[in-house]
């Protein structure tokens, strides 16, 4: 089980130079967790994508529409009192905290390719990469 960011979830949802690895990602654990703020981030990120004609209104609503399915069941309460506590600790946004919290209170790691916040939080973030090696040592330590 991983907690992970919208960038994941996109990078999985619109095709990038980096879907493969979050494929990869999701075909080794696809047990993921999320704030709600991650459908909001996605809506978003979709909107965007429409506007600066990257892609049309009926693609977007069809990515909309597949991502929420997988996106619904993922979502988790956070708690929103640590969010606060952890936003200052590290001096990262509520937003980044939302992740963060999440992670922390299920025990698991935040899935982000968001450099700046692996560095300021590096005991609870892994990128897709580093998931994928520490995966892959899990899988061959056992007998």
């Amino acid at each position: 089980m991983i907690a992970a960011d919208a960038n994941l979830w996109l990078y999985r949802l619109i095709e990038s130079d980096k879907t493969a690895l979050a494929k990869r990602v999701w075909e080794r654990d696809n047990e993921w967790k999320t704030a709600i703020l991650c459908l909001y981030e996605v809506v978003n990120a979709l909107c965007t994508y429409q506007r600066v004609g990257k892609l049309t209104l009926s693609q977007c609503s069809e990515l909309l529409q597949r991502v929420t399915l997988q996106l619904e069941p993922a979502i988790q309460e956070i708690d929103l009192s640590l969010t606060v506590k952890l936003a200052a600790q590290y001096r990262v946004s509520g937003y980044d905290a939302q992740y963060l919290a999440l992670a922390k209170t299920l025990n698991i790691p935040l899935v982000t390719e968001d450099r700046k916040l692996r560095q300021a939080v590096p005991n609870l973030t892994l990128s897709m990469s580093a998931f994928l090696v520490q995966k892959q040592e899990n899988n061959t330590s056992k007998p």
